[in-house]
């Protein structure tokens, strides 16, 4: 089952979402839980005591709490939820991109996005589920891929960094971006020793990606407008390509 949250302080919307959300779910065949918080601050605070959400739908100009403080807040606990922002302004991307916004809704709701967005979001959240299968000396090794960090590649070595340990075994990492380039999951090849999930970057620049961790990769130079451009497009938004 997965679990989305709806923060906006106008009921109307909230109402909307929810009734959409439900539609939606009910078009797949699938069973969801929607919660609603009608503050940010709210939200944030329930996320602190330990809720988790897969999805959050959340407005940015909020009366009590605006979206962008909130949206701080819940990334301090959570790293991997997605969030789909919603606002009457199309004028919030530079504030909106270091808390990694997966898609930006204009009010009045277009049905038809609303809907689009909200299937490629459960697409990225079934990416989680998959797993990433190597062997070292023998050891069958099966880790999630939503937890790996990066692969670093040192000789004939490559090193899956994960959230809490490292693992490692014998390849390529050509073979293995190939791999994962099947699968459909969001990695970059910002070095040629280095295949980073987009997932765990926190900060990203032109010369650099800064991870949750705090772990800071540097993206080779031949590669830095292509990847800010994969980057970008991965957020939905080509205008920061430039």
């Amino acid at each position: 089952m997965f679990k989305i949250a709806v923060c906006d302080d106008d009921c109307i919307i909230t109402s909307k979402v929810e009734t959409l959300l439900l539609e939606l779910a009910k078009k797949k065949g699938m069973v969801i839980e929607v919660d609603i918080y009608f503050d940010g601050s709210t939200l944030a605070s329930a996320i602190d005591r330990g809720e988790s959400y897969d999805l959050i739908y959340l407005d940015i100009e909020m009366t009590k709490q605006d979206g962008i403080t909130t949206a701080k807040q819940v990334r301090k606990k959570d790293q991997q939820v997605l969030l789909i922002y919603i606002s009457s302004h199309e004028t919030y991307w530079k504030e909106l991109f270091e808390v990694e916004p997966f898609r930006f809704l204009s009010k009045p709701i277009d049905i038809s996005l609303f809907e689009d967005y909200f299937y490629k979001a459960l697409d990225k959240i079934s990416q989680k589920m998959l797993y990433f299968t190597f062997s070292f000396r023998k050891q069958m090794n099966r880790v999630k891929i939503g937890d790996i960090c990066y692969f670093e590649s040192k000789g004939r070595i490559i090193y899956v960094v994960l959230k809490d340990n490292t693992k490692r075994f014998y390849g390529k990492l050509n073979q293995v971006e190939a791999e994962l380039e099947k699968m459909k999951v969001p990695f970059l090849r910002i070095h040629q020793s280095y295949l980073v999930n987009c997932m765990w970057i926190q900060t990203f620049s032109f010369t650099q990606v800064i991870l949750t961790d705090g772990t800071v990769l540097y993206i080779s130079e031949e590669r830095q407008k292509a990847i800010r451009r994969q980057y970008c497009i991965l957020l939905n938004n080509e205008e920061l390509v430039e």
